[in-house]
């Protein structure tokens, strides 16, 4: 099992606040909101989670995803295996809901987010990177 750890920055000695056995296998990526209150995670099974540092409470997303990036505090973008780019938003009840599926193609490695949210890129294998 993978732990995803949050650590209070503010003193060299901080404890961990949590530690959760979130994944099995790896962790192959991980990004907090802008906000800094919730941190996504994306592990080798495939499972995109998010996790609140404050508690460790951990809702489930997907689990066919590569790579995950937020789109504001309350949105993500995700890359899955089946080539696919997708936006997911939270409902008032905290649950995930998958959004438009943009297509990558082949074998996505990532995602990246520009600050403001207006622009995204999806990237992998081959010579091409997808706006």
């Amino acid at each position: 099992m993978a732990f995803t750890s949050a650590w209070a920055v503010g003193s060299v000695d901080a404890p961990a606040l949590i530690e959760r056995a979130v994944h099995r296998g790896e962790i192959w990526t991980a990004a907090f909101a802008p906000d800094g209150r919730h941190l996504a995670t994306v592990g080798e099974d495939g499972l995109l989670a998010v996790t609140d540092p404050r508690d460790g409470a951990t809702a489930t997303v997907s689990e066919g995803s590569i790579g995950v990036a937020w789109l504001g505090a309350d949105g993500l973008l995700s890359v899955d295996r089946d080539g696919a780019m997708r936006r997911w938003t939270s409902d008032a009840s905290g649950r995930w809901r998958a959004g438009r599926a943009l297509p990558h193609g082949a074998d996505p490695y990532g995602v990246l987010a520009a600050p403001g949210g207006d622009w995204a890129v999806s990237y992998g294998a081959g010579p091409r990177a997808r706006l």
